[in-house]
């Protein structure tokens, strides 16, 4: 933890022994989650730490979701260790992106809300609110997505255009 501490002390970030959590302890968080909610939510948690899937992004995402990614995270990636794939951003991007630069700057805050609620609420919560926050985005920047994701019909699709 020591030398966590000095990391923290050096990223100007508060130091929250409670949230380091290793594949070793796995036993200490059964009991922090009603019962199968770590096996349902966290299933790979207890397989340590690999890097196979490091480099993946650069084949799965698309140019624009590394844009809006790149754009979102900006300096907390960067102090992650996290080099830019591009040094500059379209304008259109960076407007797409205002949605994740928000959540981005109140996540740490967010968490730690959640984080004092009781365990139930907190995984309906943390199961839920990611993809109502896409539907939201989608809604905002690209309705075709939002209603493929929502899966409606495309006959219900324009009816909800009006």
């Amino acid at each position: 933890h020591e030398e966590l501490e000095k990391v923290s002390a050096f990223l100007g970030i508060e130091f929250m022994p409670s949230l380091i959590y290793t594949y070793d302890s796995i036993n200490n968080l059964k009991a922090d989650y009603p019962g199968g909610a770590l096996e349902k939510f966290h299933c790979r948690l207890a397989e340590g730490i690999h890097d196979h899937r490091l480099e993946i992004w650069k084949t799965h995402l698309q140019t624009q979701t590394i844009h809006l990614l790149e754009i979102s995270a900006d300096k907390y990636a960067e102090k992650a260790g996290y080099s830019h794939a591009f040094e500059k951003h379209p304008l259109k991007y960076k407007l797409m992106a205002i949605p994740g630069i928000i959540l981005a700057k109140n996540i740490f805050f967010l968490t730690k809300i959640i984080n004092r609620l009781p365990a139930g609420l907190r995984m309906a919560i943390l199961s839920k609110l990611p993809r109502k926050i896409a539907l939201c985005v989608y809604f905002i920047f690209n309705k075709d997505k939002y209603y493929r994701f929502r899966r409606l019909p495309s006959s219900m699709k324009y009816q909800n255009q009006a």
